[in-house]
């Protein structure tokens, strides 16, 4: 998933491996793995061109202000769920969100409400573990 800024026309929009950082993410009793993407160029990137994701891993994007931050599934290989947080608090879930080859095209997806932090996690874990809006996030 690929976060609304893009890079310059010379910028290359590669993350080297030692720039990941991760986080413990607990939601309903759920551990997640998370990356964090918590600059404009790990953000840029997402999950963008990967061929998976571990079931329990996701991704978190976090950012410096509440606001409206949209999505959208550029050059995704998997469907996701996108978990929009506003005060350690989930406020939007989209569930299973396809890839643009599944839609027939790139989709968007922004949350109703500012959010501080988004999860990115593989389609269904939401449904699987009983994730809703309202839910408690802790992040260690």
């Amino acid at each position: 998933m690929i976060y609304k800024f893009w890079p310059k026309k010379n910028e290359k929009n590669q993350v080297k491996s030692s720039q990941i950082k991760y986080s413990q993410v607990q939601i309903a009793g759920q551990e997640i793995k998370a990356e964090v993407a918590d600059n404009e160029e790990l953000r840029m990137k997402g999950l963008s061109g990967r061929e998976t994701l571990c079931a329990v891993c996701g991704l978190l994007f976090v950012f410096e202000k509440s606001d409206i931050y949209p999505f959208w599934m550029k050059e995704m290989n998997f469907p996701l769920d996108i978990v929009w947080i506003k005060d350690k608090k989930i406020i939007e879930i989209v569930a299973s969100a396809p890839t643009p080859a599944a839609a027939g095209q790139t989709m968007n997806y922004a949350s109703n409400a500012p959010a501080d932090l988004v999860l990115e996690l593989n389609a269904g874990f939401c449904q699987k573990n009983d994730i809703k809006i309202g839910d408690e996030v802790i992040i260690k």
